[in-house]
C-alpha cells in the first residue's frame, strides 16, 4: 500500500501591504504568490482520484475477491485518505486567502484612483 500522495510543504510567504512598496508591486507578488498556491492547491485536487486509483488496486492485488466498491469504501474511510483530504482543503483554503489578499489591493487602488480623479475635478472647478 502507497502512502497519501507527494505533495509541496513549500512554504507560501504572506504578502504584506507596505506603504513603502508600491500597490502595482504589491500586487505582482500577491498575484505570484496566489498562483503557486493555486497551482499546488489543482494538483492535489487532482491527484485525488489518482490516488484513490491506486490505493484500490494495491487492496485488490492483496485480496481477489474484494470487489471494486469495497476497495474504494476501505480507501476512502482509511486515515490516510482522510489526512489528504485535509491538506488538500488546506491548499484551496490557501489559495483563496491569498486571492483575497489580491482583490484587496485591487479594490485599494481603484479607491486610490477614484480619490485622485476627484481631487482632479474639484482643483479644476476652483
Amino acid at each position: 500500500m502507497t502512502n497519501t500522495p507527494a505533495v509541496s510543504t513549500r512554504e507560501i510567504p504572506e504578502a504584506k501591504p507596505d506603504s513603502e512598496t508600491p500597490i502595482e508591486e504589491q500586487w505582482r507578488v500577491a498575484a505570484s504568490l496566489w498562483a503557486d498556491a493555486d497551482e499546488f492547491a489543482r494538483e492535489c485536487e487532482e491527484k485525488k482520484s489518482i490516488y484513490i486509483a491506486e490505493q484500490k488496486n494495491a487492496r485488490c492485488a492483496l485480496n481477489d475477491k474484494l470487489s471494486d466498491a469495497a476497495a474504494e469504501r476501505q480507501v476512502r474511510g482509511s486515515q490516510q485518505y482522510q489526512d489528504f483530504i485535509m491538506q488538500m482543503v488546506n491548499a484551496r483554503t490557501e489559495a483563496n486567502l491569498l486571492r483575497t489578499q489580491m482583490d484587496y489591493l485591487k479594490m485599494k487602488h481603484e479607491k486610490w484612483r477614484s480619490l485622485n480623479a476627484r481631487n482632479r475635478q474639484e482643483r479644476e472647478m476652483y
